[in-house]
């Protein structure tokens, strides 16, 4: 193997990659910024009937119609209680545009708090452990540790399966 093979083996291997972060059920994720179009505080969710649990609804992003899908119920994750004296909990939107086939579907996700857009490189990325047979971990991308806090990375192109994405183009068609 010649230097400069090596050379450009260590550099991929080392690739710096940036991930908008956000608490979820009380833990730190990430999601890689290329899938991170915007962030929104609030919008109007339209419910559609006998769509999946965790599918909220749609909402109006720029003149379109987003499916918005609640990450806690996906993920299988418990909710953080409602602040005392507020009658729901408060919530952001990001929007994600995921690879599917041969375009990109835009999607919304409910997650609890937007914090930060922080740079990891790539071989701080380990894969996330598996403790035990009924871990779902085909979502994660692996785990990280920034500044003594571990970052649970989500492969958004996993957060919906493909009969997912086929079943929730036939409800917005049906819409």
């Amino acid at each position: 193997m010649t230097n400069t093979m090596i050379e450009t083996e260590a550099k991929a291997r080392s690739q710096i990659g940036q991930y908008l972060t956000f608490a979820l059920g009380g833990e730190c994720y990430a999601v890689d910024v290329q899938n991170a179009q915007t962030v929104i505080e609030h919008s109007r969710v339209t419910h559609i009937p006998r769509m999946p649990d965790f599918m909220l609804g749609v909402i109006n992003f720029r003149g379109s119609v987003v499916p918005l899908l609640d990450l806690h119920l996906k993920l299988g994750i418990e909710r953080p209680e409602a602040e005392p004296g507020s009658e729901t909990q408060n919530f952001v939107i990001v929007i994600l545009e995921l690879p599917w086939e041969a375009h990109k579907i835009t999607l919304g996700v409910r997650v609890d708090e937007v914090r930060e857009v922080v740079d990891i490189e790539s071989t701080m990325i380990e894969e996330a452990p598996s403790v035990g047979h009924s871990a779902d971990l085909r979502f994660m991308r692996g785990i990280a540790k920034k500044d003594n806090e571990f970052l649970l990375i989500l492969e958004a192109e996993r957060i919906l399966e493909s009969e997912e994405l086929s079943e929730l183009g036939r409800h917005l068609e049906e819409v």
